[in-house]
Order: C-alpha cells, then structure tokens, then sequence
C-alpha cells in the first residue's frame, strides 16, 4: 500500500470526452469566429487555418495518449517535462501552464457577465460601476460572478463523481444546444452561401490572414489536454484516451468552422457584405456587435437567441469546472514533487479532492475579476504562450521517447509536434507588422512579470521527505492495478 493518495477512479470514457470538449468550447467560441476570425482571414481563410491547425493539434495530441500511458498521474506537460529534461524545464512548463488554465477560469467567470449584458437584458448591471482598460465592471455583475464561482468551488472541492457528473451535464447541454443551432441554421432561408464572398479579407494578403488565425490555435483547442491532468481519475484503459482527445478536437473544429459560415451568412442590409459589416462591430452595441448572435436572431428571432443563450451558458460553465479541475491538478502535482508549498499537495480525508489546490485556483480566479473583461484578455492572450510551450514539451518529450524506443509513428507525430509549437509560439511573440498576430504590449508585460514571479518562485530544493517520487508513484499505481 503506497502512502500516495489514491485517486477516484470516476472519470469515464464518456466524461474524459465532455471534459475535453466543453474545455475547448467557451464564450469566445460563439464571438470570435465572427470578429476575430472572419476580420484576418474570410470565411475560406479561416476554414482553410482551423482545418491545418486542428489537424496540427490532433497529432499534438498523438504525443500526449504516448505519454499518458507512460506517466498516467496528475501533472499532464508538466509531469513530461520534468521526467524528460529535468526539475528547471518541469517548472517552467508548469509555471506557465498555470497560467494558462487559471486565467480561462476567470475568463469563463467575466463571460457570466457578458452572458446577462447581451442575452439578458443587462440584469445584472446595478451598484456601483467603474472603468479599466475601457471595460465599465458593475458590483452586480461582480456579485453574479462570485455566486456561481464559489458555488461550483464548493463541488468541486466535496465530490471528484459529482463534479464529472456536473460538467458532463453542461456539456452534454452544450452539445443538444449546438446540434439544434446548427441543424436550423443549415436549414433557415435567410441564411445565404452568397454572403460568404468575398473568400478572404480583401484587406490582408490570404496567407497573412491565415496565419493570423492559426496564431490562434493554442487557445481555440486548449482544453483537450485537460485529461492528461486527469490521467491518475480515469476508470477506463488509458490506451484509448487518444480516441477521446481527438475526437473533442475534431467536435470543436466543427463548431468554429460552423459559427464562422453562420457568421458570415447573414449580413444585416445596411452593409455590402459580411468584410463591411465585421470592420463596424467594434462602433455597434448589442447583439448586432456580435455577428453569430445577430445572424441567429435574424434566421429565428429570440427564440434562437435564448437557444443559443443556453448553449453559451453551458460552455461557460462547463469551462469554469473543466479549466478549474485541470488548474487544481497541475497545482497538486508541482506541490507532490515539491515545487510549490506542501500543503497544495494534500487531498482531503473526507472527500479525496485536492481540496487546498481547489480552494486556491478560485481565491486567485475571484482575484482577479475586478479588474475587467480589457485586463483579463491581455492576460489571457499571454497564457497562449504557455499553451504552445506545454504543446512543445510534451511533443520533445514524446519524440525523445519514442526515439529511444523505437517507435517511428511518434518519433513523427514529436517532430511535427515541435514545429508547429514553434510555429505558434513565433506568431505570438514576434511582432510582423504585416500579419498582426502577436501579442499586444500589455500581454508582453504581463508576460515579463509572471516571469520575474516565477523565477523568485522556484526553488532548487529536492523532494520534502515523506514525498514521493514519480517513480515510487507509477510502481504503487501499477501494484495496485495488477501491473496492468
């Protein structure tokens, strides 16, 4: 019997799935494709740049099912970092990763916000109100927020079967809501395939514009690799954790693809085409400043609005449990293995959560909600960063791996795996005028700090006694499941 705790094996097939997809699909599902997407690259561009860099991811995500099998514990990149290049490169990856997932629980958490500005008449914009960064934050909203955060805290914290069950009922929501969106949309004579010219934004060469949106990749997909810091819960062969990962990415891919076309066909009459009506969102209030949103309204009036109200209330929710479950693990797993304060590292008698790692990833998410929707998404932006980086870790590792063991299908999947890491991590650090990819001036700062912070964090220290190392844990899991 190991004096490692043990793990709830709840987490089904099933749910690894719900957790993977209703990760990857949030609030900026619904509102990207139809600013952000459509404005740098049209509606083919963006198909043809989601289609490379789902394809990209799900062979990133070949590398991750390699390592799963090998390290099947909490920690996900981090756990492969640190066991392939070394203490310094684990942390850097976690550090980073962190990040990375804690700042979407708080995005989620400001998109309960946005939900009750546009879909809900502005319900809960009362108290008093200030600016930052141009973003107006009402106490109410605040209120609102905290409510349902801590709420969903609380059952995280007392149940790992109720939490899975929890968020596969929000996702399993998200996907009725999505399939009815879409089967409508496909079916509304509003609608026009003739609005999706012209092809590519007549402003920005193609290939610019695609890559503005593959700069994109490490957020719109992040998510699937929830299930790695999950990988010590699952009640199913870990060899088929790959099937659940890529096909969450291939659902998600679908869904950008569709909110794009949707988007884009259906242009309100005042403009010559979707290009026109998309560089004015930015001067418009309302569902009219948020394309797929008016294109609903348009095709079923408010009877598609609250559908799609639904949906997107799912994905937010659903992302808040996902990106906390995973934050609380990646916190567990540095703390086990001593990089950061012991007392993260413990699970609750009662319950067998990690109930400290839990109770910090929400005092930090509440944290920082006051400071606005503007703040947060240069934050957010820069956690883009850590996505790509714990993407080139895990491909390193898997490849260096599978190099040594001969297994040439992974030695590929790790290379590609590497380029393309780089390849995001280029467009969002390197400022190219032309492509307008990068990150903006605040997320940079952002970024120098959390280094800064990260470095007076870290300590070179070996393992506290009574610790163990992932040696001894991997040998306890394999004893107790037969070495199987």
């Amino acid at each position: 019997m190991s004096n490692e705790p043990s793990a709830d094996k709840s987490l089904t097939r099933l749910g690894a799935w719900m957790l993977a997809f209703g990760c990857i699909i949030g609030w900026g599902s619904f509102v990207m494709p139809g600013t952000t997407f459509l404005s740098g690259a049209g509606p083919l561009g963006t198909v043809l740049a989601l289609a490379f860099a789902g394809a990209g991811i799900a062979l990133i995500a070949v590398n991750y099912r390699y390592m799963i099998q090998r390290f099947p514990v909490a920690g996900g990149a981090f756990i492969y970092a640190r066991e392939t290049f070394g203490r310094k490169h684990g942390f850097a990856c976690g550090w980073f990763l962190v990040l990375a997932f804690l700042s979407l629980v708080a995005q989620n958490g400001t998109a309960l916000a946005l939900i009750s500005r546009y879909l809900m008449n502005h319900v809960a914009e009362f108290g008093f109100s200030y600016y930052l960064a141009g973003y107006q934050v009402y106490l109410g909203e605040l209120i609102l927020m905290l409510c349902v955060l801590w709420l969903l805290a609380l059952i995280i914290m007392r149940s790992n079967r109720l939490t899975y069950l929890v968020q596969s009922v929000f996702a399993l929501c998200l996907v009725l809501f999505l399939i009815a969106v879409i089967v409508a949309a496909f079916a509304s004579p509003v609608s026009s395939a003739a609005n999706l010219k012209p092809a590519f934004n007549p402003g920005k060469p193609p290939l610019f514009g695609v890559l503005v949106v593959l700069s994109f990749a490490p957020w719109a997909f992040l998510g699937f690799d929830v299930v790695s810091q999950t990988a010590g819960e699952l009640s199913f062969p870990v060899r088929q954790v790959g099937r659940v990962m890529i096909t969450a990415i291939a659902c998600g891919f679908v869904v950008y693809v569709v909110a794009t076309l949707i988007a884009a066909s259906v242009v309100p009459g005042q403009y010559a085409d979707w290009a026109e009506y998309v560089s004015a969102t930015g001067q418009l209030t309302g569902l009219d400043s948020i394309p797929v949103f008016n294109a609903i309204h348009a095709m079923f009036g408010q009877a598609g609005v609250v559908v799609l109200c639904f949906a997107t209330l799912a994905a937010v929710l659903s992302g808040i449990v996902g990106f906390a479950i995973a934050t609380s693990r990646l916190l567990f797993a540095m703390a086990r293995d001593g990089l950061l304060p012991a007392w993260l590292g413990e699970r609750s008698e009662r319950y067998g959560t990690p109930v400290h790692a839990v109770l910090l990833t929400f005092v930090l998410a509440s944290a920082v909600l006051p400071l606005g929707r503007s703040i947060l998404s240069w934050i957010v932006d820069m956690s883009s960063v850590g996505a790509a980086l714990s993407f080139l870790y895990t491909s390193a590792a898997a490849r260096r791996l599978a190099h040594q063991e001969g297994h040439r299908l992974v030695s590929v999947t790790g290379s590609i795996g590497i380029v393309l890491s780089v390849l995001f991590i280029i467009l969002l650090l390197v400022p190219v005028p032309a492509i307008g990819a990068s990150l903006a001036i605040e997320s940079f700062v952002f970024l120098v700090a959390w280094i800064v912070f990260g470095l007076n964090i870290y300590s070179p220290q070996p393992l506290q006694r009574g610790q163990l190392d992932l040696g001894d844990r991997l040998t306890a899991i394999d004893s107790e499941s037969g070495g199987g």
